[in-house]
């Protein structure tokens, strides 16, 4: 049962079936939402943080918008990929939605924080790559290059431009909510290693669908994502797997915590100009 569950071998048919994917999905929301409920409130104490307030319109409008826009795009994906398509879920975009929209609920803006801190070296990074591809056709870092893959139609790149609207919306909700604060960085740093010893545990780093290879590498569980064409991080493929994935996690929570530095300054900056 245990090599089921957490084995997860590329060869293995479990991973072309239902029961594989719907079991690790619907693990790692189960303890997605644990972590919010539970162990959230006990890093909040151990920092010594408070939390602040939510605006009523957040709380009220856009849980719903966030729930039925992660519906949507499970129909996308599962229409393409199938039972495949439930294992990028697993992906820290998508849980950023349920770690919003928990906080947005529960009224806790250092959850709606942490969701955006999470994913904040990756989306923002995209904002670089689709510029320069718009201006040059080229993709400098490579994390939004996949939008020219073959696979992907006009339908699943609409339906990744959550990469470039999430940021400004949770931008918009904590410059109301009181700031991004550090227990929020704090908060991510726990979730995002925990996503990736999650995927490395239960997620191939691809499957064979249908004759095409699914190319997964869920949260760079298993090595620098493919497209990204940086030296000194293509050798981290190479490191042993043991201490690959930690340096990975570190290398994308020193990159998330660069942005965070900057997004908390911007809104700290135009919280100070409203108040003037």
């Amino acid at each position: 049962v245990l090599d089921w569950c957490f084995v997860p071998d590329t060869k293995n048919p479990k991973h072309k079936k239902w029961a594989h994917p719907i079991f690790t999905l619907t693990l790692g929301f189960s303890l997605l939402l644990l972590f919010c409920k539970y162990l959230s409130p006990k890093l909040m104490d151990i920092m010594g943080a408070q939390e602040g307030r939510i605006p009523s319109w957040a709380r009220k409008y856009v849980p719903g918008f966030l729930i039925f826009y992660l519906g949507c795009l499970l129909k996308v994906k599962t229409g393409a990929w199938g039972p495949v398509a439930l294992y990028e879920f697993v992906w820290a975009c998508n849980l950023a939605f349920v770690v919003a929209t928990y906080g947005l609920l529960n009224n806790k803006p250092s959850l709606v924080g942490t969701s955006m801190v999470l994913i904040s070296i990756d989306q923002m990074l995209w904002y670089v790559d689709v510029l320069a591809y718009l201006l040059f056709k080229k993709w400098p870092i490579g994390v939004a290059k996949y939008l020219t893959w073959p696979e992907i139609n006009m339908t699943k790149k609409i339906f990744s431009m959550h990469h470039l609207w999430f940021i400004p919306l949770t931008f918009y909700i904590m410059k109301n909510s009181g700031g991004l604060k550090w227990e929020s960085y704090g908060i991510s740093l726990v979730l995002s290693a925990f996503l990736s010893y999650f995927s490395r545990a239960t997620i191939p780093k691809n499957v064979e669908y249908k004759g095409q290879d699914v190319y997964l590498n869920v949260n760079l569980a298993y090595e620098v994502w493919k497209d990204v064409k940086i030296k000194i991080l293509e050798k981290a493929n190479s490191f042993n797997p043991a201490f690959r994935l930690p340096l990975l996690i570190s290398v994308w929570n020193t990159g998330n915590l660069v942005f965070f530095v900057l997004l908390k300054w911007a809104i700290g900056y135009l919280r100070s100009r409203g108040q003037k």
